[in-house]
């Protein structure tokens, strides 16, 4: 394993998803990185949350949030003055929230699924570059194949209501987006 941990800012569309969600933490927990995320970041997941899964009540998703900043304390990144985005031209303007919290955060990597709107023109400038969750886990993977599974078979042990085999989850995993890491798994 590395032995300085990667600083990770997570994109709203990674938290969204629970698979790449408590990889990520769980990952962060181990010491492989410490994750970062913005109040907007999190005001975007709620919404998304409400919006596509109304089965979860308020409660619900406030532990959601509760158990995110129980897991990474550090991780709600507060701006600092410093970068101004006027002069960088952004794909989507609304991401623009995304990179200067990034930046703020002093992060190395967005994990971002949404890579064409955060390009390496843009933000190696800032000193940052854009990577999926699962290009960013399975190049963990590679590195240490043997404590990387140990990592997914705990997140996959905690899924206890209703348990969860170990082909549902690698199922489970490819719909996240996780296919590397998936694939990877299925081989060993």
């Amino acid at each position: 394993m590395s032995s300085r941990p990667d600083i990770l800012f997570l994109d709203a569309n990674v938290l969204y998803s629970a698979c790449c969600r408590d990889l990520l933490i769980e990952a962060s927990l181990v010491g492989l990185c410490h994750c970062r995320w913005s109040g907007l970041v999190l005001s975007e997941v709620k919404i998304a949350l409400q919006r596509k899964r109304p089965d979860l009540r308020p409660p619900q998703l406030d532990r959601l949030f509760e158990l995110l900043a129980l897991a990474c304390p550090e991780a709600l990144t507060q701006l600092r003055p410093a970068v101004s985005l006027g002069s960088l031209p952004l794909i989507d303007p609304a991401d623009g929230h995304v990179i200067q919290a990034a930046y703020a955060a002093r992060a190395g990597i967005v994990i971002t699924f949404n890579l064409r709107h955060f390009p390496r023109r843009h933000l190696s400038p800032l000193g940052l570059k854009a990577a999926t969750p699962d290009q960013w886990l399975f190049s963990k993977t590679k590195a240490d194949p043997v404590g990387m599974c140990a990592l997914v078979e705990r997140c996959r042990l905690r899924l206890a209501r209703p348990p969860i085999s170990k082909s549902d989850h690698l199922n489970a995993l490819r719909r996240s987006g996780l296919t590397q890491l998936a694939d990877f798994l299925a081989s060993s």
